[in-house]
């Protein structure tokens, strides 16, 4: 009886295992394509050929075709065979040749702009970016051109920009501490190298200088300058059908060398969570932004932005702190434009000021994310925050982009 019973067991664990098993992909095709090249996608993709076709292959094949943000839409089809399963993957491109306006106001300072922007150039993938942004305190011309890593070659871009600006900062209670006017402008280039799905490396360097009209009060230099920044970043990211979730760590070491041996240093780390909860609609999002320096000069003071938060006044200026924001987005209603979210965060923030004590501010906020569906970049950004440690509400408003 013992003997049957075991042999029973074997043949239910075999039929499991069997039905269980799922078939290798031999083939990926697209369909719908009209500008990106197939080869190029055939290279980003080949590590699923010969993978088993289960639900987290596809799953994550579609994940890896969402994060290329190229495509609006996208259907994977499988089809079986004698040798597996052949994918066919039905896709609708997003419009990445974009000429397009900017505009942002932030505490009623205005900042306008024009760039013509191609995030799959010649349907290679790279990245080109020209144009410039004015505002009543700054102008400048920027242009960009890169292409993803490829084989074993890595990733390489190009960069420049010059322009003038008066630079005016303010400590945490908005007292003007610090005003030059700069003229400036570099060049460089960056090289990125992917390890694994979940690793890359990037070296940026570039050559610059910055001219001042007058010195103020601070170590301020003007000079010429060599910028080495390396960065690694470890990252898992994940596609639900309505965001793009993704958990990261990332660490940057910027070091400045001016031609009259003055160097500085800038350590930045940060921490990305994005994470859905109970229904994909929602999502959990904290980011963690620390900044340390040593010998800084004013013109490399960092804000807002560096900090990951927006409880601070738009020229606040500091060569040291920690920024914190949680909160969660919910994706509100879809259109044929694309797709609305709400979001409301806790913003807390502990920065040197320029009495060289540290700082700490708290507060809220809440707003609303336009993400276009046919175009490869955000079209509006809203929101309001209120800083309680000072009793001060900030708006931020942009329309294109943000810089």
């Amino acid at each position: 009886m013992e003997k049957r019973v075991k042999s029973l067991l074997l043949v239910l664990n075999f039929i499991c295992a069997a039905l269980s098993f799922a078939a290798p992909i031999t083939a990926i095709h697209f369909e719908g394509l009209k500008k990106t090249k197939d080869f190029i996608l055939q290279r980003d993709i080949k590590s699923f050929i010969r993978k088993e076709a289960d639900e987290k292959t596809i799953h994550e094949l579609e994940t890896l075709l969402q994060k290329e943000e190229i495509f609006s839409e996208i259907e994977l089809v499988q089809t079986e065979s004698e040798a597996g399963v052949e994918i066919t993957a039905k896709v609708k491109e997003k419009i990445t040749f974009i000429p397009f306006p900017i505009f942002s106001v932030s505490e009623g300072s205005a900042m306008g702009g024009a760039f013509v922007l191609d995030t799959n150039a010649f349907g290679l993938k790279h990245s080109f970016v020209v144009g410039g942004y004015f505002s009543a305190l700054e102008y400048r011309a920027i242009f960009m051109y890169g292409k993803p890593p490829r084989g074993h070659a890595p990733g390489l871009s190009v960069y420049g920009s010059i322009g003038k600006k008066n630079q005016i900062y303010v400590n945490t209670d908005e007292y003007e501490c610090i005003d030059y006017k700069m003229f400036s402008g570099n060049i460089g280039l960056v090289l990125t190298e992917i390890f694994t799905d979940y690793f890359l490396a990037s070296l940026s360097t570039n050559f610059g200088f910055k001219d001042f009209d007058a010195r103020k009060k601070g170590n301020i230099s003007s000079n010429r300058y060599v910028d080495l920044e390396p960065s690694l970043k470890f990252h898992v990211s994940d596609w639900n059908g309505v965001f793009m979730s993704t958990k990261s760590f990332e660490y940057k070491h910027e070091s400045v060398i001016y031609t009259d041996c003055y160097i500085w240093h800038i350590f930045s780390p940060r921490i990305l969570v994005q994470q859905p909860l109970l229904t994909d609609d929602l999502r959990f999002v904290f980011n963690a932004n620390g900044v340390h320096s040593k010998f800084i000069p004013y013109s490399a003071y960092v804000g807002n932005s560096q900090l990951g938060v927006n409880i601070l006044p738009t020229k606040f200026g500091t060569r040291s702190g920690v920024g914190l924001s949680a909160g969660f987005e919910y994706a509100t209603f879809k259109t044929k434009v694309g797709l609305f979210s709400l979001y409301g965060v806790y913003q807390c923030v502990k920065v040197e000021d320029f009495d060289t004590e540290y700082k700490f501010n708290q507060g809220v906020g809440f707003g609303t994310t336009l993400y276009l569906k046919q175009i490869a970049i955000p079209a509006m950004n809203f929101g309001i925050y209120y800083n309680a440690t000072k009793s001060t509400v900030y708006s931020r408003f942009s329309i294109g982009m943000s810089l």
